[in-house]
């Protein structure tokens, strides 16, 4: 806890407000949590008044309507990897503070090519694509790599091989496919197994974009195409973190530019 950042829960990177833990908690509406707070702690409104959630991209940031169409092979790719290597993924939240403390303010590395990206991936590293330690609003400047997580999981339940309704990363690429929207990557997660695949697609723009609506728009956008393929809808923040995986499935030279609507 910070009087001035807020509440962070390691073992979820879920970032918290007084408000919007409250809303959360006790799944009721943000209004309803002011209301609350007020009735509870015997506190002004005008006491809440200054208080936001400053990683809910979606209250600060404008929605603007946006799609993907292909482009040319970037000159470079500019991401942040954490240095640290796992060979699997950490039972810790110690884990998880170490690696966000050890990011500096966009402290980029540009890469020549996708298969270093690739490669990073697969040593285990953990990925922060806009390299942002807190506060998105005041610290984000660009983006140019972005991730869709997909866990075959339905209302946090397991969808194991013998269901129906679980997918694999070809029925996902046959997608793709039919709507052009073929990543860049796609690697296997380190709790993937043959009975409930766990994958990652990984999208990669010709240039950063510049402007947090265009990335927030850009996020939105790829879980909104994949809705019928439950991915995880939790990862849809600018400060969300990666880990890296176990296996390349998919590379490719398909990248692409937002435009918008």
């Amino acid at each position: 806890m910070n009087d001035e950042k807020g509440m962070h829960d390691f073992g979820t990177d879920k970032h918290y407000s007084v408000i919007s833990f409250i809303r959360d908690y006790y799944n009721i509406s943000y209004n309803s949590a002011i209301e609350k707070l007020i009735l509870d702690f015997d506190i002004k409104k005008d006491d809440l008044d200054s208080v936001s959630n400053p990683v809910n991209i979606e209250k600060t940031s404008k929605n603007i309507s946006i799609s993907l169409i292909k482009a040319d092979k970037p000159k470079f790719i500019e991401c942040y990897f954490d240095e640290e290597e796992f060979d699997a993924k950490p039972s810790d939240s110690y884990s998880f503070a170490k690696i966000k403390n050890r990011i500096s303010q966009n402290n980029f590395t540009r890469y020549n090519s996708i298969n270093e990206i690739a490669d990073e991936f697969i040593r285990g590293k953990t990925c922060i694509p806009s390299a942002i330690r807190s506060n998105a609003n005041k610290n984000w400047k660009k983006q140019q790599v972005f991730c869709v997580d997909f866990d075959n999981k339905v209302d946090d339940k397991n969808i194991c091989s013998c269901d129906y309704r679980h997918i694999t990363e070809d029925k996902v690429l046959d997608y793709c496919k039919e709507t052009e929207l073929l990543p860049t990557i796609i690697y296997n997660t380190f709790s993937h197994s043959e009975k409930q695949h766990k994958f990652r697609l990984v999208y990669v723009l010709e240039e950063a974009t510049t402007n947090i609506d265009v990335a927030n728009s850009i996020i939105s956008y790829l879980l909104k195409k994949f809705k019928n393929f439950n991915p995880d809808i939790s990862k849809k923040n600018l400060t969300d973190m990666f880990l890296g995986g176990k296996n390349l499935y998919y590379i490719s030279d398909n990248y692409y530019k937002a435009i918008v609507k």
